[in-house]
């Protein structure tokens, strides 16, 4: 099913299934397959959908395999970059744009949380003396802090559940107050990015 290529630009497989993605980044099967279902780190759609799986072309997937492979293994503590800053902040003002409509559709909050939370590791091991680090820690509290998977499950399933609408109200009441946050979070990032190219550090 797969191929070699030459070294230059072009694939070094042809195709790729689940288990080739999941040996060429170091993680099992499994995270992978949940990575596909819920379009974790902007996963691309496979190219094809056999019986054994879904299939990517290598030129397909290899980009992304490359840029998801960096980000684990990036050490703890390494800094935060200014582009991980601002799609945290568009992620988190994304859900609270849900929130904030008349009837919050639960399928769309249920995505958007998850897209939030995905986000939770960049600070999780991060360096408390870095200002990205501890502003993004102070907006992305609410999303740590109260809703839990199976909070995510109920939005997905039950519209009118009492306990999803005051879940809804709380965390919306929530994220307005981390707010005032973005201000300093998108100076800091934009002070790092200058930094950077200044002193071409790397960043993730």
């Amino acid at each position: 099913m797969s191929g070699t290529r030459p070294p230059g630009g072009e694939p070094r497989r042809d195709f790729y299934g689940i288990a080739e993605i999941a040996d060429a980044i170091g993680v099992n099967r499994q995270l992978v397959t949940a990575w596909r279902r819920r379009r974790s780190h902007g996963m691309p759609d496979p190219d094809a959908e056999l019986a054994a799986g879904p299939l990517w072309r290598g030129e397909s997937i290899e980009a992304w395999i490359e840029t998801v492979r960096a980000r684990l293994t990036a050490g703890p503590g390494a800094p935060v970059s200014a582009e991980a800053a601002r799609r945290t902040s568009r992620r988190v003002l994304r859900l609270l744009a849900l929130l904030l409509e008349d009837h919050p559709r639960p399928r769309l909050v249920a995505r958007a949380l998850a897209e939030v939370r995905e986000l939770l590791p960049l600070v999780a091991d991060g360096d408390d003396t870095d200002p990205i680090v501890r502003e993004l820690r102070r907006l992305l509290a609410p999303v740590a802090d109260a809703p839990s998977p199976d909070f995510a499950k109920a939005m997905e399933t039950d519209a009118d559940d009492g306990k999803v609408i005051a879940d809804y109200t709380v965390l919306r009441t929530e994220l307005l107050a981390a707010l005032p946050v973005l201000p300093e979070l998108l100076n800091a990032a934009e002070s790092a990015e200058g930094g950077s190219r200044a002193g071409g550090g790397p960043t993730r």
